[in-house]
């Protein structure tokens, strides 16, 4: 079967990595109530390429993620589409501050896309 995304990989914790860029502590991750797997590439799943995108978002008062931008991935461009896609379509908990809603930014995502060798190819397309 096709794994779409790494959920475990979750969102990236305090004091991470991502592209020489540090997370400060004091970043508040937010958590997702809905959370949306990307759709593998068909054209990467042809090639066989796996590989990965980071996603920076900020997660606005309503619980949706705005400003999306990918600030990483391997290989360059090929699963930046389905990562923004999944992000937007993700919802969050909305934050809040003196009982007001509130934006966060600076949320980082990291989507890790994997092909498994032992389902044949069109059986793990057809699972979408």
């Amino acid at each position: 079967m096709i794994k779409k995304i790494a959920l475990a990989l979750g969102t990236f914790i305090a004091a991470g990595m991502i592209s020489g860029a540090v997370i400060s502590e004091e970043t508040t991750q937010v958590s997702p109530v809905r959370e949306v797997a990307p759709e593998y590439p068909v054209s990467a799943f042809k090639r066989g390429h796996t590989g990965w995108a980071v996603v920076k978002y900020t997660v606005n008062e309503e619980g949706r993620a705005e400003n999306l931008e990918v600030v990483s991935s391997e290989p360059a461009r090929v699963f930046d589409r389905a990562a923004i896609k999944a992000i937007a379509q993700t919802r969050f908990e909305v934050t809040t501050e003196s009982g007001q809603p509130v934006t966060v930014d600076n949320q980082f995502k990291k989507f890790v896309f994997e092909i498994d060798k032992d389902i044949p190819g069109e059986f793990a397309l057809n699972r979408r």
